[in-house]
């Protein structure tokens, strides 16, 4: 995981949209943590928990996460299509 989100920092910062990105690991069923947790510098969380982490106030405004949403659905397209 480290090593994709290494993948997706490089490509933002080609495109001119420098990020620093962390891997983070939904997990569901009863591999959920409670609550928050890091392992080798992924962070373990669950269904209830990843929108909140993801959005967390200080990290990045709205437009900025649209931004990068964008330019990630640009630069990683689907592997087929409908």
């Amino acid at each position: 995981m480290r090593r994709q989100a290494d993948e997706v920092a490089a490509r933002l910062s080609v495109l001119g949209a420098p990020t620093p990105v962390r891997p983070v690991l939904g997990l569901t069923g009863t591999a959920q943590p409670a609550g928050v947790q890091f392992a080798d510098g992924v962070l373990l969380t669950n269904p209830d928990t990843v929108s909140q982490v993801i959005t967390m106030s200080g990290l990045l405004t709205h437009d900025q996460r649209a931004r990068i949403a964008d330019l990630l659905a640009w630069a990683f397209p689907p592997a087929v299509s409908n």
